[in-house]
């Protein structure tokens, strides 16, 4: 017979789910000029998951954001424009927020089905029990 996760983990076609928000990273172009050719390298380098990158043009080396949605709020960004200039707040040289309507969903299942079908059904089953919700606040309105 068939179960559902409700009654046993073993009817659970899912191990992992998760979802994070997208980032918006915004850098101050004039607080990262503030930094010296060595201190932009450094102040890149410091990101783990690469979210910073650096160009050499003419004689100045820019600061720019290359990929906002590998920031893992780690903060290590800040931590190091602290360590770097005394003169900078680094809350000013770099805002980061959320974009609050769009976010990653990351699902994993036991193999059983596949993530597709995990999230149809469960959608429909949100769908059915909003359904009985309605009918009963129809009927109370009603009394």
């Amino acid at each position: 017979t068939k179960g559902i996760g409700k009654e046993h983990a073993k009817f659970s076609p899912v191990s992992a789910v998760g979802f994070v928000q997208q980032p918006n990273v915004v850098l101050d172009s004039e607080k990262c000029a503030q930094l010296s050719s060595a201190q932009k390298k450094e102040f890149v380098a410091c990101c783990p998951t690469n979210v910073y990158q650096y160009d050499d043009k003419k004689d100045e080396i820019v600061v720019d954001v290359e990929d906002m949605a590998k920031c893992t709020y780690c903060n290590e960004c800040y931590s190091k424009v602290e360590q770097l200039n005394a003169n900078i707040d680094p809350y000013e040289m770099i805002s980061i927020t959320t974009h609050a309507n769009h976010f990653t969903f990351n699902i994993e299942t036991t193999g059983a089905l596949r993530p597709e079908m995990v999230v149809k059904s469960a959608l429909e089953v949100f769908r059915r029990k909003l359904k009985v919700l309605k009918d009963h606040l129809k009927q109370i309105k009603t009394d």
